[in-house]
């Protein structure tokens, strides 16, 4: 597993590169957690990446 300090920092980084997804993230994933969320964003990257 990657600490959990080391993953905040990861997510913080993701969110602020992809500024341009948050609103759809936040449409998409009202009702999810912000680890889930994180992981979202992520999945969003790989993708258009």
């Amino acid at each position: 597993m990657i600490p959990r300090s080391q993953n905040k920092a990861g997510c913080r980084e993701h969110k602020a590169r992809t500024a341009e997804f948050s609103s759809s993230v936040d449409r998409i994933s009202g009702s999810m957690s912000r680890s889930q969320k994180c992981i979202l964003v992520k999945q969003l990257i790989s993708a258009v990446s």
